[in-house]
């Protein structure tokens, strides 16, 4: 894998001279290979994709890995972006230490092998972020998230992979 083998900050700016760094619609995802390096990168991140949303993995094929999901334009973006930037500070203390709140917001990734858009729209499940076969759905907590499939129940469409995300620190 080419990124293994070079160091972050060297892949950071080659990434950005291919124009990766511009706005597109397209995910990006950074798989790290020390979870110390989750914070730095980021932080880097917030200042190169503004109003994009910035989301580390909590069970993934990768781990550690940081999703960036790019400023769309929605009102559904928006208002999460804006919440999300206000989950973050409030869970930050004075001294950068983070205060664990009763339940924060997850992003479960999921990909199917065939789109199953109507029967997500039919269960009150609304992705933020759609491509392809591939969904972002944001919960507010993981009961939340527990719930909703529950209910949601079987879907005749397969999926072939599940990701969970909360927001980065």
């Amino acid at each position: 894998m080419l990124v293994s083998s070079m160091q972050r900050r060297t892949f950071l700016s080659i990434a950005g001279a291919m124009g990766l760094g511009a706005a597109s619609s397209q995910l990006k995802h950074y798989y790290l290979r020390h979870e110390r390096e989750l914070l730095q990168l980021a932080k880097q991140l917030r200042g190169d994709y503004a109003g994009a949303l910035i989301l580390e993995a909590t069970a993934a094929a990768h781990m550690p890995q940081i999703l960036v999901v790019p400023a769309l334009e929605s009102a559904e973006m928006s208002r999460y972006c804006s919440l999300l930037e206000m989950d973050r500070r409030n869970r930050l203390s004075h001294h950068g230490r983070h205060v664990t709140s009763g339940c924060s917001p997850v992003f479960e990734l999921r990909t199917y092998r065939a789109a199953p858009a109507k029967q997500l729209v039919s269960a009150n499940i609304k992705p933020i972020y759609q491509s392809n076969q591939t969904y972002l759905i944001p919960f507010a907590s993981l009961f939340a998230r527990e719930q909703a499939w529950s209910e949601f129940g079987a879907c005749e469409a397969e999926v072939s992979s599940i990701s969970i995300f909360k927001p980065a620190a």
